[in-house]
């Protein structure tokens, strides 16, 4: 079952809630965690910035020793390495399960219209680095993401213009600029992105922009929330006088109460992939190479 098709069966299991509408055209939510901004999507209790700073000293003092603390994956570039830091185990800290029962039950029934299954949870710092090269999630780009799978972003620090905000495109009526993805589940996976590895070509962004988009970066103080698709065009910006510590939980529907919410059995995080190409899919995944992840999900899905 593809995604759209598993996101209706699994909003018809979710109790006592009318099913909301599809995932197709959802871009980008920013929740300040100061003002009473878009409560309809999410209401924060009292209690999220006692539990966000708790959870900023905790991931600074980490990571202040990233040689002990982070994961680093094999043969990874070092420029790549130096840009961003990742939590070896974030499902150790408490908070990274507090701010999910506070956030989730609601994005369940605000958003999605069912259960969520959190694929992978992640706690990453953007470093600040001098004449760095752009490449990767540093360059404009979509995911190839099933519509139906929602990212939240949570800044663990004032984030300003330099404090490598995200970034995203709007166009001239400052609706966010999204691909339709070519994934949409096990029987539409191997098509080809829009874009080689889907980053967007220079010359194309250049005709974006010539044709009223804008680009928005997402400054905000500690605790700001950004939903949103991964399929609108975005990038990371790199640090230059400040790093950004984020949280980031990666969802996408089910059609069973997965809790706690941030499980090691059906959570990833950086060292794993989320479990995307089968949407019933639970289990977390290793991350092995993408000739081998790729061989074996062909072998899974097109015998």
């Amino acid at each position: 079952m593809n995604y759209p098709d598993y996101h209706i069966h699994c909003q018809q299991m979710f109790p006592g809630n009318e099913p909301k509408s599809r995932l197709t055209d959802f871009g980008f939510v920013v929740i300040s965690p100061t003002l009473n901004d878009n409560e309809d999507v999410l209401k924060l209790p009292s209690n999220y910035l006692k539990l966000i700073d708790s959870l900023a000293s905790k991931t600074n003092n980490a990571l202040e020793n990233p040689e002990e603390n982070c994961y680093f994956q094999k043969n990874t570039p070092q420029n790549l390495r130096d840009l961003a830091h990742y939590l070896k185990n974030p499902f150790e800290l408490s908070e990274t399960h507090d701010i999910a029962n506070i956030i989730l039950p609601q994005i369940e029934t605000s958003i999605f219209g069912s259960y969520v299954h959190v694929m992978l949870a992640v706690i990453k710092r953007h470093n600040v680095v001098e004449n760095a090269k752009k490449e990767s999630s540093w360059i404009w780009h979509y995911d190839n993401h099933p519509n139906e799978v929602i990212k939240i972003m949570i800044y663990l620090n004032d984030v300003d213009e330099n404090g490598a905000p995200l970034e995203y495109l709007v166009d001239a009526e400052d609706n966010p600029v999204k691909v339709q993805p070519s994934r949409t589940g096990p029987d539409n996976w191997f098509g080809k992105p829009k874009w080689p590895d889907s980053r967007v070509p220079d010359s194309l962004l250049k005709e974006y922009l010539e044709k009223g988009c804008k680009t928005k970066k997402i400054t905000g103080p500690k605790g700001t929330i950004i939903i949103f698709s991964q399929n609108v065009l975005h990038r990371a910006n790199i640090a230059t006088s400040n790093p950004r510590d984020t949280l980031l939980y990666q969802l996408k529907p089910s059609e069973t109460k997965l809790r706690p919410y941030v499980n090691p059995k059906w959570t990833g995080s950086f060292q794993h992939r989320a479990s995307l190409v089968d949407p019933s899919w639970v289990k977390a995944i290793k991350k092995e190479s993408v000739k081998v992840t790729l061989g074996k999900l062909r072998s899974k899905y097109f015998k």
